[in-house]
């Protein structure tokens, strides 16, 4: 009854968040969700960490709330987006109020870090990695999905209200994203449980969409038309590129998705005395199970951006929004890209090649190793027909892109 608790809250909290109009309303959600981890989570799964996480990120959101307030006189997104708008965004370039002001510089640091907590942004990614260790596999996704999902609301949907703003946001967020990225390269390389590598994965796919949400937040107007009109109107817009909001949907879904599947798969391993605690215990899997196997490399693969699997289009259109011109040149009046994004992209590919790596070595142990002992998964039947039905899942999508994009542009 906790966990079934628990999660109806976390639901209501990020539809509360996806509704809300007003600051005070994604505050009153916000709160909600730290409550009911603290309340309904057995005290061995709220860990010390969770408690100074929550702590420290809920003031960090309200001093950002408060100062976004101070600066505009109201809780009103879209009031807040016209004050801001007619301040640092005038039509007329006699109106312009001079650059962004420290209130709202400090207000886009504060809630990109209180929100940094809940999405598993490095260095806030400590709780994330206590609700993996802790937590059972079923109660580590969904409140990882839906604290993250909340987190990039909050931040979608706040940055994007800042009008003047968008520069403070991106290069915040930019910088978290290479950060995560970067430090899942480095932390992989000492992770030894399935569990763990299903963090790392967690970690670097935070960075990716760290960069997606700069991306968003500073180049709005990117979007593409409907698809209205007769079928072969239709059809060629359905195969044109995703604006960063729809890029951003898309990798959101993707990585819970794989994130499901593979804790999904861990959890049927589990063997009667111990979880996966060693990646040895994967040696031979591909031989004992085929079907465990490829429930175990889909996910995997796909947190890594290998094509044909959905992953690898994610990463296409975040970097086709990358080069999309946004900054002005210091020597004509020609847009180009700008040069921050481009590098942060370079890291998250790096971050995702040294991943890669050490999947390479849990693939060989699964296909090309002697199995260490005989196959006694005790998950049951139900966690391999998630994990399986996750990895369909991933799959199909990936082989079919057309089909992903005409959903994805009619959201």
């Amino acid at each position: 009854m906790r966990i079934a608790g628990l999660m109806l809250i976390n639901v209501a909290c990020v539809v509360l968040t996806w509704q809300a109009g007003t600051l005070v309303t994604m505050l009153i959600a916000q709160a909600a969700c730290l409550l009911s981890a603290a309340l309904l989570l057995k005290p061995d799964q709220f860990s010390g960490h969770r408690a100074v996480a929550a702590a420290v990120g809920f003031p960090c959101l309200l001093l950002g709330f408060s100062l976004i307030i101070t600066l505009t006189g109201t809780t009103d997104l879209a009031d807040i987006e016209s004050t801001l708008g007619a301040s640092y965004q005038p039509e007329r370039a006699d109106l312009l109020a001079g650059s962004g002001s420290i209130l709202g510089i400090m207000a886009a640091v504060l809630i990109i870090a209180g929100c940094g907590i809940q999405a598993g942004w490095f260095p806030f990614h400590l709780i994330s990695g206590d609700l993996f260790e802790r937590s059972p596999a079923s109660t580590s996704a969904f409140l990882a999905l839906t604290q993250r999902a909340q987190a990039l609301l909050i931040v979608g949907r706040v940055g994007g209200a800042m009008a003047g703003f968008e520069g403070t946001w991106q290069l915040v967020l930019l910088i978290l994203g290479v950060a995560s990225a970067l430090a899942c390269a480095v932390l992989v390389s000492r992770c030894e449980s399935l569990r763990s590598l299903s963090g790392h994965a967690w970690l670097l796919h935070g960075g990716v969409l760290a960069v997606g949400l700069a991306i968003m937040i500073a180049e709005p107007g990117t979007a593409n038309a409907g698809t209205s009109g007769d079928s072969a109107a239709a059809d060629e817009a359905a195969w044109q590129m995703l604006n960063a909001r729809e890029t951003v949907l898309l990798m959101f879904v993707v990585g819970g998705s794989a994130l499901c599947g593979l804790l999904a798969c861990e959890e049927f391993l589990r063997l009667p005395d111990r979880r996966v605690d060693f990646l040895d215990d994967l040696a031979g899997l591909g031989r004992q199970s085929p079907l465990a196997a490829a429930s175990l490399t889909i996910p995997l693969l796909t947190f890594v951006s290998i094509p044909p699997l959905p992953g690898f289009w994610s990463l296409v259109f975040l970097s086709a929004n990358a080069f999309l011109p946004g900054n002005e040149s210091s020597t004509s009046p020609v847009l180009v890209p700008s040069l921050l994004v481009l590098l942060a992209l370079f890291a998250v590919v790096v971050g995702m090649l040294l991943l890669a790596s050490r999947i390479v070595y849990v693939m060989s142990l699964v296909y090309f190793h002697e199995p260490v002992r005989r196959l006694t998964a005790s998950g049951g039947m139900l966690s391999l027909t998630t994990a399986a039905l996750a990895s369909v899942v991933l799959a199909t999508t990936g082989l079919l892109p057309g089909r992903l994009l005409q959903f994805l542009h009619s959201l």
